[in-house]
Formats: structure tokens, C-alpha cells, sequence
């Protein structure tokens, strides 16, 4: 589990870069610490053909011999194989996962996390094997691509196109498939040549035209070291972050849609099993700014909230 939290805990600028004082104690990366669960372990050998079929039924196919440890030897015996996977807005909030590519929002049929590990060594994906991953779905875009996730940029995780081309949609393809128990899925289907983050997206058509800001302003007690403002979309199955500027002390994304039906969320920590909650739904207008007051609320208060997303 320590890679998984290690790519979960991006580094947030703060606001404040003087010494800490008690407006503004807290540290966001607690609550996703919290939010870490549900990491399915899947045991398995090494040098034998294996097909994972996951509680939402995915799919995933993982040939004999995929992996290799630091030397690029080839890996055989024990492996644990670590997933998670997330399908709703308010686990892309758990995870800190939203989704957008370069500011440009996306709607997913599925992100999911995977890791390899013979003890305490973890594995990588072999140059000369590819692990196939199948996603149940009962509709099919056919604009549909693969992203891989980046967590380098200090400012946020970012989804980055597998193929380097936003006009391609060739690495992901509507499938049906037999599962082991003899049912038949239908859905998407791709293949991935690497390991950790990855997600089947589609970016969002949208007027580009028709593109503003949208920003939150917050108390002085709260900075982008305690909190987070996240805005999910009605129409699609997406969650963009609203970044914290040192400039104008306010929470703010450039590339929303006017008109576009959206809920905001602030979630803050202020100290152990301190959290602090707001949400308000709205249209969005032009350059629109929104005044938010989180108020204190206990932890599973929030989880039920992220869980009717």
C-alpha cells in the first residue's frame, strides 16, 4: 500500500509560506490519507496466465511472464497484484483523482490503480507484454481513449493521453467478452503498457467559445494547504479541482462551461478528526465567483455526501 498512498499525496502549495499560525493549521492530505481503502489484493503465480474479474465485473487479462523487478528480470513465483478502481464522482474525490487532462475536462467509464509486488519489491510491467483490461458499460463513446496519470506537477494530478493525440480514439474499442463464471460482458475494451494509474476517458465536447471561470473564495482560515474545492458536473461523469491561487486567495478553473450544471464542494482539515464541509449546487454563469463557508462536520458525514454523488 505504500505506492498507493505515495501517488495519492501530491505536494499542494500553500497560500501562507510563512510560519504556520493557528488560523491556519490543518493539512488536506489527511483526509485523503483517510479516504484509502478498498484495495483489492489478487494473489496469483507469476509465469501462469491470469484473468481478474473485479466485483463491477472489469476484466482484466494478464499474460504469463508480465512482470519484471528492477533489473529487468523477468519475475516468476507469488505475485500480489494490488487494484483499485473507481467508477463514481465521489470516489475521484476520495482518491483525489479528478478528471481533466491539461485543464480540459473529461468524462470517465472507469479509472483504476494497479501495482505488482513480489514481497517488498515492486514490479513493473514487462517492455514485451501488455495487460488487457475489458469495462463493462451499457453505452459506448466511440471518442473513447486511454490516459495514463501524472502525478509530477506540483500543482495537481493531471491525465495525460496514452497516444499524445486528442484526434485519435484508436487505443480503446467496443468489445464483448465470455468471463470465467460464463457470463458475457460488453463494454470497452484496451490494452495498457504500463502500471499505477490509468483511466478510459473521453474529453468533453464543449464551445470552446463558451469557456469561463469559475472561482470560490473562502475565510482566511482556509488555504490550499488545509482544503479543497472540487466541482462535479450533472451531465457527465466528471470531477475538475478548482486550484488554489497565492494571488487572489481564491479557489479558481479558467476552462468551465457557461450554463453547465455543477455542485461545488469544499472539504477542509483542521486538525485531528477536525473536518470542516460546504456544497452548493449552481448554474454557471460568466467570470462567476462564489462566497462559501464550510462549517464543521464530522467525517462520515462528508463520506455520505461523496457516496450520492
Amino acid at each position: 500500500m505504500s505506492l498507493v498512498f505515495t501517488t495519492c499525496k501530491e505536494d499542494i502549495d500553500t497560500f501562507i509560506v510563512e510560519e504556520e499560525t493557528l488560523l491556519t493549521r490543518g493539512n488536506i492530505v489527511n483526509f485523503f490519507t483517510e479516504m484509502h481503502t478498498g484495495t483489492a489484493i489478487h494473489l496469483f503465480n507469476g509465469n501462469e496466465s491470469t484473468t481478474i474479474v473485479t466485483p463491477r465485473r472489469t476484466n482484466i487479462q494478464i499474460p504469463p511472464n508480465a512482470f519484471v523487478d528492477d533489473s529487468g528480470t523477468v519475475v516468476t513465483g507469488p505475485i500480489q497484484f494490488e487494484l483499485i478502481e473507481i467508477y463514481e464522482k465521489g470516489d475521484m474525490i476520495k482518491f483525489n483523482r479528478p478528471t481533466s487532462s491539461n485543464g480540459r475536462p473529461l468524462t470517465s467509464s472507469g479509472a483504476f490503480y494497479l501495482q505488482a509486488n513480489q514481497g517488498n519489491k515492486v514490479l513493473s510491467l514487462s517492455p514485451n507484454h501488455e495487460i488487457q483490461i475489458r469495462i463493462e458499460s451499457e453505452t459506448i463513446n466511440p471518442k473513447m481513449e486511454l490516459f495514463y496519470g501524472d502525478d509530477t506537477d506540483p500543482s495537481g494530478f493531471n491525465w495525460v493521453e496514452a497516444d499524445g493525440n486528442s484526434q485519435l480514439w484508436e487505443n480503446v474499442n467496443s468489445d464483448s467478452w465470455d468471463n470465467p463464471d460464463g457470463t458475457v460482458g460488453t463494454g470497452y475494451s484496451f490494452s495498457i503498457t504500463q502500471l499505477n494509474w490509468i483511466n478510459c476517458d473521453a474529453f468533453v465536447d464543449i464551445n470552446p467559445d463558451a469557456l469561463t471561470a469559475l472561482c470560490v473564495e473562502l475565510p482566511e482560515l482556509y488555504t490550499n494547504k488545509n482544503a479543497v474545492v472540487f466541482v462535479t458536473f450533472e451531465d457527465w461523469n466528471g470531477v475538475m479541482p478548482l486550484r488554489g491561487s497565492p494571488d487572489s486567495k481564491q479557489f479558481c478553473e479558467i476552462g468551465l462551461p457557461v450554463g453547465a450544471t455543477v455542485k461545488l464542494l469544499v472539504i477542509s482539515e483542521q486538525g485531528t478528526d477536525n473536518y470542516h464541509f460546504a456544497n452548493h449546487s449552481l448554474t454557471i454563469t460568466e467570470n462567476q465567483t462564489e462566497i462559501m463557508e464550510p462549517i464543521p462536520t464530522t467525517l462520515e458525514s462528508i463520506v455520505e455526501v461523496l457516496d450520492e454523488l
